[in-house]
């Protein structure tokens, strides 16, 4: 009764993991992102009181580079002091520990619409999901994404950061959970008039047409040796938009991109 443990989580971790268990008997601090002004106090705070023997040994300006990295997030910035991991490695083990296939398929689905810097509704985003046939429910696999999934000032999901959701899709999500989510985001404007850019509203059309750019489409897939995946990606909507023009422009585009 007279220890007190002061921990740190995730958001996500948090609501997912921990708060079920020790939530009724502990006070929780919600901290937002530091700035360049907080990087010397936190410096100082650092070097007196976290074992970070590795991050001590550093020049003044090496160690301003190394809190620079943490994309100005406190915890980032105490793993990577502590742990001497880098960033990409960090965010790489947090969407590997996701509970399951589900929790990762959303944060693909936010993560398109992020790299799109449009959002997804609500209401697209479920469609999609449900595409893929989930065995866990919507609410409950973004409650586990609290922290990295989040609704934007237009009340669509976006990921928390794009440069961690990047990461995640050029680097870490398997290629074929990548291809299809974008397969069932796109199918949920198959219920559209053509042209869809013009019977869609505005951010819903630019989320249309990032996915078919075949710029987008066959850099991803040129970067995990898949490109067939992205020719499938085209292939799979002949039938459903064979009477939108730009539908029809990005396939043959990323055709010529493939020297077919």
């Amino acid at each position: 009764g007279r220890i007190t443990l002061i921990c740190s989580a995730r958001s996500n971790e948090w609501k997912h993991h921990i708060q079920r268990r020790v939530g009724s008997i502990s006070t929780t601090f919600k901290y937002q992102r530091f700035h360049k002004e907080d990087f010397n106090p936190l410096i100082e705070r650092l070097l007196k009181y976290v074992p970070a023997p590795s991050f001590k040994k550093l020049s003044p300006k090496k160690r301003l580079e190394k809190l620079s990295k943490s994309n100005k997030q406190l915890l980032i910035a105490l793993k990577e002091t502590t742990e001497s991991e880098t960033f990409t490695t960090l965010i790489t083990k947090e969407f590997q520990a996701l509970p399951n296939k589900e929790c990762k398929n959303i944060a693909i689905i936010a993560g398109l619409a992020t790299l799109a810097r449009s959002g997804i509704s609500e209401a697209s985003a479920r469609e999609a999901f449900d595409k893929m046939k989930p065995s866990v429910r919507f609410q409950d696999a973004i409650r586990a994404l609290d922290g990295i999934v989040l609704k934007d000032s237009n009340d669509r999901y976006t990921a928390r950061h794009e440069l961690y959701i990047r990461h995640i899709i050029e680097n870490v999500a398997d290629i074929h959970e990548t291809s299809d989510a974008i397969i069932q985001i796109l199918s949920t404007f198959t219920k559209f008039d053509t042209p869809i850019v013009k019977n869609t509203k505005r951010l819903d059309s630019i989320l249309f047409k990032f996915l078919l750019n075949h710029n987008f489409i066959s850099d991803l897939t040129r970067r995990r040796s898949s490109e067939d995946i992205g020719l499938e990606i085209y292939k799979h909507f002949e039938v459903e938009f064979q009477l939108d023009g730009h539908y029809w422009l990005q396939y043959g585009q990323f055709l010529v991109e493939i020297d077919r």
